[in-house]
């Protein structure tokens, strides 16, 4: 029997995940259609392919969420997996995206559209700007994964609506949300609610990804008027007004330990001036203790842009 020794360099995440070229944005997704991809790296070459990763060590390293961009039929092979395991690698997708640079932030929306466009094939739905209808609100809840988050001033041509973290520069984490526990509000209505689009006409939904419509929903105010725990601004610089309106996104079907209250997952909205008085931003989320919302108000029903 032959016996082989050699030292130990295997390290694809230092090596390949986190080397220079993977951190800029339009990599991200060259690596995901690509079907096979060599990385040539300063201790040894790596080979990546839908089957995971081989070292010239002769080692062979599998990762669920590598895998994912490694796949050389991306992104099918995921259809047989569990919705939370979809839900966590799209998730993990585009928070590592979000983290990469850019030499024009304009080309935010762009540099992952041929990936989104499959995605949103694969899910069989609608979607665009970070949002797939079928985990709308899911996707809805991010936040900013530091500071703050920069808007992005101009799109071109086209113009990226606010519930997007595409129309910010800086990373975001998607909310730890419980599977399973989550009572999800059905009065929030997604840009592509109306839409008439067979889900697998694929150019018709390419440009309804270009046209964003707004989101409706139901605004609320809070029943006081103190400061809550647990609000994320996108925006730390941003000045705004004081009457902020809070869109209930989900509800958690269990109460804390030690508590009397159902915790809500809301967004935070401001009213746009010279938009019409229906017309809000979002600019932020957070979580609230439900008795915080304002029930004995009629909520204003407001586009989300």
């Amino acid at each position: 029997m032959s016996h082989y020794i050699c030292d130990a360099i295997d390290d694809f995440t230092r090596d390949v995940e986190q080397g220079n070229l993977n951190r800029r944005g339009w990599v991200l997704q060259e690596r995901a259609l690509s079907r096979r991809t060599i990385y040539f790296a300063e201790n040894q070459t790596y080979w990546e392919c839908g089957e995971g990763v081989r070292c010239e060590t002769l080692t062979m390293m599998n990762n669920k969420k590598a895998s994912f961009l490694g796949d050389s039929d991306f992104p099918n092979s995921i259809e047989s997996s569990v919705k939370g395991t979809k839900i966590l690698l799209f998730q993990n997708l585009y928070e590592k995206y979000a983290a990469m640079e850019l030499s024009f932030m304009k080309d935010r929306p762009m540099a992952i559209r041929g990936l989104e466009k499959r995605l949103v094939r694969t899910f069989k739905t609608k979607g665009g700007f970070g949002m797939f209808e079928c985990y709308m609100h899911r996707c809805l809840l991010w936040k900013r994964a530091s500071w703050s988050l920069s808007p992005i001033k101009t799109f071109g041509e086209e113009s990226t609506p606010s519930w997007s973290w595409m129309a910010y520069a800086g990373g975001i984490r998607f909310m730890d949300i419980p599977f399973g526990d989550m009572s999800w509000a059905d009065d929030i209505y997604s840009p592509w609610h109306h839409d008439a689009i067979a889900d697998d006409h694929a150019e018709s939904c390419e440009q309804k990804v270009r046209q964003p419509s707004a989101i409706q929903a139901p605004a609320w105010e809070l029943a006081n008027s103190f400061a809550p725990e647990n609000l994320f601004l996108d925006d730390r610089s941003r000045s705004l007004p004081q009457s902020l309106r809070y869109i209930v996104v989900g509800t958690e079907k269990s109460k804390r330990p030690g508590s009397n209250y159902h915790r809500v997952y809301v967004l935070i909205v401001a009213s746009v001036s010279g938009h019409g008085e229906r017309a809000y931003q979002r600019v932020g989320v957070g979580i609230l203790a439900e008795p915080l919302i304002c029930k004995s108000k009629v909520p204003a029903m407001i586009r989300l842009t």
